[in-house]
């Protein structure tokens, strides 16, 4: 027991000063001298301790990788000195955390590892209150480099009113220099043509660093920004004159560094224009977007296909691709093109002509997944036989390790073997195959062969190709095809040539001998793995443009197969049907439109293909084939149609002269355009480090409506799909929150009923874990400070007991005592009664 204010038991001491003025049987009358002792124990507040044992500890261990490594080193030293500074009747629990928080016990029994980069201690935090017995007093030992990539704000209420005194230790890195891009702010949306102002902010030791501002890539700004006081911020301007979205980027190169991760931000810009039609065309002036600007149509005509990214589809309401081949389309836009018809409803609109469907090499593309016709290859609709040459790069590049379709780990040459195989199952019978494979010379595998009888040996062979090491040397593979075409006798004759777009050598003389394969009937395409800049990007153009076929450009080795087969099918089958073909309509156009047309009586030519299940079919051929001329259904939220017909340019001569031709792509364009948002419906967002939070407001008009079916937000990058709940915030407004993980870009939207509301794209280009955000580290403090917790430098100290709840006081009890106690002396008084000592 211990007294809170001591000094008042010296007034005990004067009360015999009582004597001077009372009669001693007054004043030294024994309840009364303890009446007296006690109102001086009562002033000095005696105090029990009722807390006996120490605080169980709990450890939360940053394994984030900013700072893995220091952890590492340190770790094990500090944990002796927690375990030895235990108290006997305390417990010690250790949660190691990034962007889970996981226990000892629980990676024991599943063999997994921390997932994620970065450093979530909110996570973690509310892994503790979640875990600890509410009953016992704890603590929680923080051990980090204090840069929290979420804010602590919410969960810090509820440790709080837990009563958790939350202590914090500090790694502390090497001193290094770092300058890091701290903030890139731009406008949540702008108009085109509209001038605006965004701003960055750079942080470091001062000095002068070089940055650069890009816009889609682009330079857009340069300069050198001047560091004073740890920081500098830059306000600059800018345009952009068409709807979409844009990708900002800052990059800094200072002359020493410590993290080169920070040194480049990302962020998107969308301009406004909801109601645009992209129209995609291999002719300059489509008389297509005439006709569809002359119904009202906003159009923007794109023939230049280079600028083309997935912020292009952002404004769109529909795309339309008017006789354009797949193989001139940028790397991975078809994947950008059917996710945008998918999780943003963005309508898809495919024209026919020669260069269209399977003709235009879109077999076995990601957009072939939601045309509502298939184009596989099937043996009544082929060309005559073909000859096939495929020339595989074994070179030392392909040995490298990727993961394929299905995630497993495969070899680059091993995806090529799997492209050769999909060729080999795709040809007929009658068709002829050589395979070769390339370093230094040009290695026979299959020599030029048919496929009657010998496909399982094919196969067999070309799934055995290994990389040898060494570069292909481009003259002598080309030299070695066209051996094995020379005296093959078939009706058209092919080389496909598969080369690393950064090791393609040797190449001395193929500008002589392309023009002689030519001459001789011998077309070459080349599939090319790397990008349009590599190093040797340009030279194997070159060799696609002298050899009359095509070049395809992808730096993802899983996309290998789908382009050996969209070649083969392209090469080997009659896709576009040449011949004036009559048309049979169907009722399925009363889907499309109320107003009946007077259809065309006739097509000039047709791409093949076959109606898939559950798509429809409004109007078909009356030929052998009965294929469909005009098909539609719904993918997810887009719509997609298909005119299998040319409409304008090349061989349209009749549908030119087609008097409903105006209603027609009125009708379909109106049928197939994602809808506008309606009236009473907005989301927006904002974003803290690696948490991106969305607010949905809806107005009294939609109240009922939502009641029975509440708003669902979805977004999706190419790995992943997000759905996070709601949490209804008030009335017409709900609130969600995700973590955006580094490297992809999302995009989606939120369904109210049969409406939705697109959003995006949004990006984390670097990771929230290397930016060194000062605010986390002063958020920490301010929560360690204000649960009772502390900077811990001795880690010795970490189980002392929790301030304010060490003793209780007894002088609630004590003044009880004192009543009853009077009221004693107050009975004896009253009833004269003495006390056989007093008698004595």
């Amino acid at each position: 027991m211990t007294l809170a204010h001591p000094t008042w038991l010296l007034i005990a001491l004067l009360y015999p000063a009582l004597l001077l003025f009372l009669p001693r049987h007054v004043v030294l009358r024994p309840l009364r001298i303890l009446l007296a002792l006690l109102l001086a124990l009562i002033l000095a507040e005696p105090q029990i301790r009722l807390q006996d044992r120490a605080p169980d500890l709990w450890v939360l261990v940053d394994r984030s990788l900013s700072n893995r490594e220091e952890m590492d080193e340190v770790f094990a030293r500090w944990w002796a000195l927690l375990e030895d500074a235990r108290p006997q009747d305390a417990a010690l629990h250790r949660i190691d955390y990034a962007e889970e928080p996981r226990d000892e016990l629980a990676r024991q029994s599943d063999g997994q590892a921390l997932t994620g980069y970065e450093s979530r201690l909110d996570t973690a935090l509310r892994q503790v209150l979640l875990r600890r017995e509410t009953d016992t007093p704890a603590r929680v030992l923080v051990l980090s480099d204090g840069y929290s990539t979420e804010p602590l704000k919410e969960v810090g209420t509820a440790v709080m009113r837990e009563g958790l005194a939350v202590d914090y230790r500090l790694i502390e890195a090497e001193e290094a220099t770092d300058v890091q891009v701290s903030e890139l702010a731009l406008p949540g949306e702008v108009r085109p043509g509209q001038l605006f102002r965004l701003s960055l902010l750079l942080e470091g030791p001062d000095g002068e660093v070089p940055y650069r501002l890009l816009r889609d890539g682009q330079p857009v700004h340069e300069g050198t920004a001047k560091l004073s006081g740890g920081s500098a911020r830059l306000a600059l301007a800018d345009r952009v004159e068409r709807a979409g979205a844009y990708r900002y980027a800052v990059e800094i190169e200072p002359e020493t560094d410590a993290i080169e991760a920070n040194n480049r931000r990302e962020a998107w810009l969308r301009a406004q224009g909801n109601g645009r039609i992209l129209l995609l065309s291999k002719y300059r002036n489509d008389p297509l977007a005439d006709l569809l600007a002359a119904a009202g149509a906003e159009v923007e005509l794109v023939h230049d296909f280079s600028n083309l990214h997935e912020g292009s589809l952002i404004a769109s309401r529909l795309v339309i691709l008017n006789d354009v081949p797949a193989h001139v389309l940028p790397i991975g836009f078809n994947a950008q093109l059917t996710a945008a018809i998918r999780e943003q409803g963005t309508g898809l609109l495919m024209v026919g002509g020669p260069n269209s469907f399977g003709s235009g090499g879109y077999f076995g593309s990601a957009l072939a997944e939601v045309l509502p016709v298939s184009m596989e290859l099937r043996q009544e609709h082929r060309r005559l036989a073909t000859a096939l040459v495929l020339v595989l790069d074994r070179s030392g590049s392909m040995s490298m390790t990727v993961d394929d379709a299905s995630g497993q780990p495969v070899t680059k040459m091993q995806l090529a073997n799997a492209g050769a195989v999909s060729t080999a199952a795709l040809l007929g019978n009658r068709d002829g195959l050589a395979v070769l494979a390339a370093d230094t010379e040009a290695h026979v595998i299959v020599p030029m062969t048919t496929l009657t009888g010998n496909r399982e040996e094919v196969f067999r062979r070309v799934g055995g190709i290994t990389s040898m090491g060494g570069g292909i040397y481009v003259f002598k593979s080309l030299l070695a095809a066209w051996e094995q075409l020379q005296e093959a006798q078939f009706g058209q004759r092919h080389v496909i040539l598969f080369s690393d777009a950064n090791d393609s050598e040797a190449a001395e003389g193929y500008e002589k001998l392309l023009p002689e394969m030519r001459a001789d009937g011998v077309t070459v395409s080349v599939i090319a793995l790397g990008t349009p800049e590599d190093v040797h990007a340009e030279l194997l153009k070159h060799i696609a443009e002298l050899g009359g076929g095509r070049i395809f450009f992808t730096d993802q080795a899983q996309e290998l197969p789908a382009l050996f087969s969209q070649e083969t099918v392209t090469i080997a089958r009659s896709a576009f049907v040449q011949d004036v073909t009559p048309t049979e309509p169907t009722l399925a156009w009363s889907q499309i439109s109320s107003a009946p047309l007077e259809w065309l009586p006739e097509v000039p030519g047709y791409n093949l293909g076959y109606l898939r299940d559950n798509a429809n079919g409004a109007l078909f051929t009356t030929d052998a084939y009965q294929a469909p001329l005009v098909a539609f259904w719904q993918q997810a939220r887009g719509r997609v149609m298909a005119v299998t017909f040319p409409v304008v340019g090349d061989g349209a001569l009749q549908t030119e002269l087609w008097g409903d031709r105006g209603a027609f792509l009125r009708s379909i364009v109106d049928w197939t355009a994602r809808p506008d948002v309606p009236a009473g419906l907005a989301i927006e967002s904002h974003r803290e480090g690696s948490r991106l939070t969305f607010d949905f407001y809806y107005s009294d008009d939609w109240i009922g409506p939502l009641s029975t079916t509440p708003p669902a937000l979805e977004l999706s990058s190419e790995a992943r799909k997000l759905a996070p709940a709601w949490e209804r915030m008030e009335p017409g407004h709900f609130r969600t929150s995700v973590h955006l993980p580094p490297g992809e870009t999302f995009t989606g939207g939120v369904s109210a009923g049969s409406n939705f509301v697109p959003a995006g794209p949004f990006a984390l280009s670097t990771s929230a874990e290397f930016v060194r955000n000062p605010q986390a580290r002063r958020e920490l403090a301010a929560l360690s400070n204000a649960s009772g917790g502390t900077l811990r430098q001795n880690l010795a100290d970490s189980f002392q007991p929790l301030p304010g709840k060490r003793s209780y006081s007894l002088r609630p009890y004590l003044l009880g005592l004192l009543l009853l106690l009077a009221l004693a002396d107050a009975a004896l008084t009253r009833l004269q009664l003495r006390t056989l000592w007093w008698r004595r």
